[in-house]
């Protein structure tokens, strides 16, 4: 059976891109059996492994059991064919794209942008390096989400000789002696742009599709060089340093258009924060904020609709393609849940980690994975890896959660919530966002989940300025906690996305972070916990706890003994960080709440809804 659905699902990949984008879109798919206590594993070990070819050979051998985000053909022909291995694929949530350094010259030119996006051959791209299975993205909304994506926009074909015109027609001319074109400012060649992409040791197709960008602008006469480097320098320049011309990269979205406003409003245009081109068009913030301040849905549509227009015509970015999620994991595992938009194995995925299980037993054991990438943080604060997220996750729990086969909001940590219009000056009306939180959360250091653990939380990003939560800071008037397990967050505006912007929010603990005065050099996966042995200061609420990291080789996170929505068969596990003893009120005694592990913030746009690969 699993050779027949392996072979099905290698059959669909091979057909063109326009067939397989109608026909994935509209699949109707078995996402595995759930339930919502867990998880059933005592711990999962994060091997890290850099290049496609080793961690085919680890998922063959049998030492992990799951190779992630499989994107090269020959990979997925391989393992198709293997009865030992079975693939999970799914319609992403997903945009690949072409960022430019519009704070620097030439880029600050939309002609150049455009005659740029000219030279993109998404279909090439599509057909000979992916053979069909990614969609060509001509939107900054991929059509996975639905009624937010506008296919009404400014396309850009690959069409070198348009290229060229506008290029001429801007008085990039070219200049016989070197071949390349001339600066209209400076009347000189341009200067050698330098195009960052991974390395083909980590993302090898990211790095072929560089190559090939470049090779195309130096047809027409632009100085691309393409430069491969490694892949937490390039987040580094690209995201905290701005030191860059242009790259390629991919985002990881949500079910919501969100992403629109915090990739390209100019408040973003700091580092840390999620602006890279640099883009700081008033008109456009204008739409921006009516799509994240409007209250109405069919208002908000309008603005999302509109800001793709928009943006078309800006080319801050040349989206290039939309991927699917294909998972590789050994059969000798159940309980994967392939969830629509993130697939089986994707960080924004807890169901699967809260029930997978070895086929032979309900509990126990390790479940080995690969890791594609070392990591450079463990701080939530700075992070906006995806690698990095696929440890963190396990370890942090959001408010609300999502059904992963309706996709309808669920209580997770907050049992309910409300959102109401308060006066907070005089005809000036803004929203209070409450949640109501559940009473039997312990952090996993036993003491107590609380109200004030929020609050704490919300008030710290604000007072640090974090530039990663602007949006949950930039328009807070206050917190109140009217008890223990209420919190209420009182903004100077309306919105329709504000119940999402603290629902997926990492949350810190109180007892940890408060006497943390530099946030951005605080690594607390390396520091002890000041009172629990076997601990560290980097705890969570969720199913697992971090155990250790070794640079460039593993990490580990281990069963939760303290999880609140702990299994009840589970028996006590040998790979128990601790015995810790729980405070007051802080039980295992189930409760009627269906849960998710891991920050659920794919609800939002936020970095765990837009972490870059």
């Amino acid at each position: 059976m699993n050779k027949v659905i392996n072979a099905t699902i290698l059959a669909i990949l091979l057909f063109s891109s326009s067939f397989l984008t109608t026909l994935c879109y509209s699949y109707s798919q078995d996402i595995g059996q759930w339930e919502s206590n867990g998880p059933r594993v005592d711990e999962i070990f994060f091997s890290i492994i850099l290049s496609p070819d080793p961690q085919k050979i680890a998922l063959k051998t049998g030492e992990v059991q799951m190779m992630p985000d499989l994107i090269r053909p020959i990979d997925i022909e391989e393992l198709a064919e293997d009865p030992n291995i079975k693939l999970f694929m799914t319609p992403g949530l997903h945009m690949f794209y072409l960022c430019f350094n519009m704070r620097r010259e030439p880029f600050d030119d939309p002609d150049f942008r455009k005659a740029v996006a000219y030279i993109v051959e998404k279909e090439e791209i599509t057909r000979t390096i992916f053979r069909g299975y990614v969609s060509p993205l001509d939107t900054f909304v991929p059509p996975a989400q639905g009624e937010w994506y506008n296919p009404d926009v400014s396309t850009y074909p690959f069409d070198p000789d348009k290229a060229n015109e506008i290029l001429d027609l801007a008085g990039y001319i070219l200049d016989p002696d070197t071949g390349k074109r001339v600066d209209p400012k400076t009347g000189k060649p341009l200067r050698d742009l330098i195009f960052f992409t991974p390395t083909y040791e980590v993302a090898p197709t990211s790095a072929e599709i560089g190559r090939l960008i470049s090779e195309r602008a130096n047809e027409v006469g632009l100085p691309f060089v393409h430069t491969p480097m490694d892949f937490p320098v390039m987040i580094r320049k690209t995201g905290n340093e701005r030191d860059f011309d242009m790259y390629v990269l991919a985002w990881g979205l949500g079910r919501f258009p969100t992403h629109l406003y915090t990739l390209f409003h100019s408040k973003f245009d700091i580092p840390g924060a999620q602006n890279m081109p640099g883009i700081r068009v008033k008109e456009l913030d204008t739409i921006l904020e009516r799509l994240w301040y409007g209250i109405e849905k069919d208002e908000v549509k309008e603005a999302a609709h509109e800001a793709q227009e928009m943006l078309s015509e800006l080319v801050p970015y040349v989206p290039i393609y939309s991927r699917f999620h294909i998972y590789a994991f050994s059969t000798d595992w159940d309980g994967i849940v392939n969830m629509p938009g993130f697939g089986a194995g994707h960080y924004n995925n807890g169901w699967t980690w809260l029930n997978l299980h070895h086929k032979d037993r309900l509990f126990g054991g390790t479940f080995k994975r690969v890791l594609s990438e070392k990591l450079d943080t463990l701080n939530p604060l700075i992070s906006t890896s995806a690698y990095e997220q696929d440890v963190l996750s396990p370890i942090f729990s959001g408010l609300l959660t999502v059904n992963p086969e309706t996709m309808d909001d669920m209580p997770w940590i907050a049992k309910d919530w409300e959102i109401k219009e308060w006066e907070y000056e005089d005809g000036e009306i803004g929203s209070i966002v409450t949640y109501r939180l559940l009473e039997n959360i312990t952090w996993q250091d036993g003491k107590p989940f609380t109200s004030e653990d929020i609050k704490f939380c919300i008030e710290y990003i604000r007072d640090n300025e974090v530039p990663l939560y602007v949006q949950s800071w930039d328009n807070l008037v206050k917190v109140e906690t009217p008890d223990k397990y209420t919190v209420s967050i009182y903004l100077n505006s309306t919105g329709y996305w504000y119940l999402y912007t603290y629902a997926g929010m990492t949350i810190l603990p109180k007892h940890i972070w408060e006497g943390v005065e530099d946030y951005k050099n605080f690594r607390p996966w390396e520091e002890p916990h000041p009172e629990v042995e076997g601990l560290t200061k980097l705890i969570g609420t969720g199913p697992f706890i971090f155990k250790e990291y070794i640079p460039g080789e593993y990490a580990r996170v281990v069963w939760n003994p303290l999880f609140f929505r702990n299994h009840p068969d589970h028996p006590p596990s040998a790979t128990e960080v601790t015995k810790v003893e729980q405070e007051p009120n802080a039980y295992l005694i189930p409760i009627i709440a269906i849960p998710i592990l891991g920050i659920a913030f794919w609800l939002l746009y936020k970095k765990k809804l837009s972490m870059r690969k």
